[in-house]
C-alpha cells in the first residue's frame, strides 16, 4: 500500500504543479491585462489541455462495473481551488 500511496501522492503533486503553471501563465493584473510573466495568457491550446485534464480526472472510468471504485472521489480525492498567496496565484 505504501507504493500505491506514494504513486497517488506523486500524481497529485504533478497535477497541482500543472494547475500552478496554468495559473501563472494566465495571471491577470487588476486592470484586466495579462501580467508580463503570463506569456501564454491568450493561448487556447494550454486552456484546452488543462480543461481536458480536469474533466478526465473528475469523471468516472468506464467499464469497471457497478460498485467499483471508478472515480478519484471514491478514493477520497477531491479537487478545489487554491486562494493564492504571495508566490502562487489563485488556481
Amino acid at each position: 500500500t505504501e507504493s500505491v500511496q506514494t504513486a497517488i501522492t506523486n500524481f497529485l503533486d504533478s497535477y497541482n504543479n500543472l494547475r500552478v503553471f496554468f495559473a501563472k501563465q494566465t495571471e491577470m493584473n487588476d486592470n484586466g491585462t495579462a501580467k508580463e510573466t503570463a506569456v501564454l495568457a491568450g493561448n487556447s491550446a494550454l486552456r484546452a489541455v488543462v480543461n481536458s485534464a480536469m474533466s478526465e480526472l473528475s469523471g468516472a472510468v468506464d467499464g469497471l462495473g457497478s460498485g467499483a471504485l471508478n472515480k478519484l472521489s471514491d478514493l477520497g480525492i477531491t479537487f478545489g481551488n487554491y486562494d493564492g498567496d504571495d508566490e502562487t496565484p489563485f488556481t
